[in-house]
């Protein structure tokens, strides 16, 4: 935990409008009162129900009086590279040359919003396969040194969190166990998503876990 307190910038790396609240909101909570937090949030573009999200997803950092930004790339859905919602788990990152293209441009923007020096970058861990999930987790693997990565949420409620891949990476990790009780009223901000992502039943929480680079 000690990096967490040398850092005066923390920032979630979000793949999608809602994923780094529902995976990283405890801890967003607290770390607002120690730095600055900011989520920058990579595929913010689709079809017009984007636009309901981004209201959604700037509620909710203003009620938490965090900083974001939206880089309105593309969501994998509405991209050319992926034909089926089978595609978005299955094919490989950089499967074609407007998918690394794609790459290249994300990791220019953040190379130039990110201060590697001052901050602690957060990213997903891609459990659950998401295609915009491993592309941000690979970015932030490869481009940035100071990186701490969440649990994906809620797939992680479907999918062992101590699954083999996950023992493989080697790293440590530690759970975050404090300000439980702001979850659901953090994920609640989402109306839009939450039949999708919880088919209507009662939202689960979850202590939320990170891993740690070394």
């Amino acid at each position: 935990m000690d990096n967490l307190n040398n850092k005066k910038i923390y920032y979630f790396i979000s793949p999608h409008l809602d994923d780094a609240i529902l995976s990283a909101g405890t801890l967003i909570y607290e770390l607002k009162n120690r730095g600055m937090v900011k989520i920058i949030t990579i595929f913010t573009k689709g079809d017009k129900s984007f636009l309901k999200r981004k209201i959604e997803d700037k509620n909710v950092c203003r009620f938490l009086k965090i900083d974001y930004l939206h880089l309105d790339f593309i969501d994998a859905l509405w991209r050319n590279s992926y034909s089926s919602m089978e595609d978005l788990f299955i094919k490989k990152v950089n499967s074609t040359k407007e998918e690394q293209n794609l790459e290249a441009a994300i990791v220019n923007k953040l190379k130039k919003t990110i201060n590697n020096r001052k901050g602690l970058v957060f990213a997903p861990l891609s459990i659950g396969n998401h295609i915009d999930h491993r592309i941000v987790n690979k970015i932030c693997r490869d481009n940035f040194t100071d990186v701490i990565y969440w649990e994906d949420y809620p797939y992680n409620l479907k999918l062992n969190p101590m699954m083999e891949f996950i023992k493989n990476i080697n790293r440590p990790y530690f759970e975050y166990k404090k300000n439980l009780f702001i979850k659901e009223k953090l994920i609640k901000f989402y109306r839009s998503q939450i039949p999708s992502l919880f088919n209507n039943k009662p939202i689960i929480l979850k202590r939320e876990r990170y891993y740690l680079n070394q």
